[in-house]
């Protein structure tokens, strides 16, 4: 990765919040100590707004990922590891647009998905899963947002750079004939009743076949404890089970 700067480095950390620690070299971990304990005096800083917690669920769940265990989330989900540049920095991969309203929409700044990671399934085939975040008490079009996700790298896969991006993403060899796709969401438990009902219309209104590709849509549920989350669930959703899933191509 490369920055402008060490104020550049410094700017991404301090978007973390409490979520982030600088370890090293120690001249940043004091340039961004200070700033910090700077605008904490002045009751400017505040370490526990929303979009921290959300920074905080993101690096819990990363953390956890990267652990070499099977027992990972206490077993729920132990075959699973982010997708990540340079074999260390996780690939936040950047999308044209952004999709927080449950649709594309083209902007200056487009999108990215908030994790990109590899999991290996029962069937021992390892697929790409795409995870879209909320914070506590969110949900806004999680699962709209995370399907348009899986398709645009779907699509990317499928450009003339699809081995090229396939190859990024820490796969060997070539694109498969068929891909599957996960999209997943990760929701506090809170939120069950409103992403069933969310996900319900995502089925009846969009394809999870395209041109022999396969979209596979999960839910994650956590809990907060002791001031973290904690995943207590990871499974298809009910109206997998009771829609008919339509194709396209």
């Amino acid at each position: 990765m490369r920055a402008g700067g060490t104020f550049e480095i410094t700017r991404w950390i301090l978007g973390w919040g409490d979520a982030a620690e600088v370890m090293r070299p120690p001249g940043l971990r004091r340039d961004v100590a200070g700033i910090r304990k700077h605008f904490q005096t002045h009751g400017i800083l505040h370490e526990s707004t929303p979009d921290i917690r959300e920074h905080l669920l993101e690096a819990t769940i990363i953390k956890e990922m990267e652990r070499k265990t099977s027992s990972k989330f206490d077993g729920i989900l132990g075959q699973i590891q982010p997708v990540r540049l340079y074999g260390r920095l996780p690939f936040q991969v950047p999308i044209p647009f952004s999709a927080s309203e449950g649709r594309p929409v083209p902007c200056d700044r487009g999108g990215h998905i908030d994790i990109l990671a590899r999991r290996r399934g029962k069937d021992n085939r390892v697929r790409l899963s795409v995870w879209e975040l909320k914070r506590p008490g969110q949900i806004n079009h999680a699962a709209f947002q995370s399907y348009i996700y899986a398709v645009v790298l779907r699509y990317m896969l499928r450009s003339t750079s699809g081995e090229k991006w396939y190859r990024l993403f820490g796969y060997r060899g070539r694109v498969p004939p068929s891909l599957e796709v996960e999209s997943v969401v990760l929701l506090s438990e809170t939120m069950k009743h409103a992403y069933e009902a969310q996900v319900d219309t995502l089925f009846k209104h969009n394809p999870m076949t395209i041109d022999g590709d396969h979209i596979i849509p999960y839910v994650a549920y956590y809990s907060w404890r002791d001031g973290k989350p904690k995943l207590t669930s990871f499974a298809p959703p009910m109206a997998s089970k009771r829609t008919a899933v339509g194709t396209t191509g």
